[in-house]
């Protein structure tokens, strides 16, 4: 969408490729990217969704197939 565009705008140069070397994507089978793992993961920090809501958000949007505990694994996983 047009705002996420304005979004990814912002981000440094290199991002996507610094998070799959960070191993942001190591289990991360059910994103198929850095972007759809970010775009999760704002959704749930910035917008105040439950991590069940998140998720079928999530999924109605193809962003990702990930259960709530799944999401709630992945951000115990993310570290600072």
């Amino acid at each position: 969408s047009e705002d996420w565009s304005k979004i990814v705008a912002l981000l440094p140069d290199g991002w996507e490729d610094k998070a799959r070397t960070l191993g942001a994507l190591k289990y991360g089978r059910q994103f198929s990217g850095p972007d759809n793992l970010l775009r999760v993961l704002l959704m749930y920090f910035s917008d105040g969704y439950s991590m069940r809501e998140t998720v079928a958000r999530a999924r109605v949007g193809n962003l990702a197939n990930i259960s709530d505990v799944g999401l709630l694994k992945r951000i115990n996983k993310s570290g600072e």
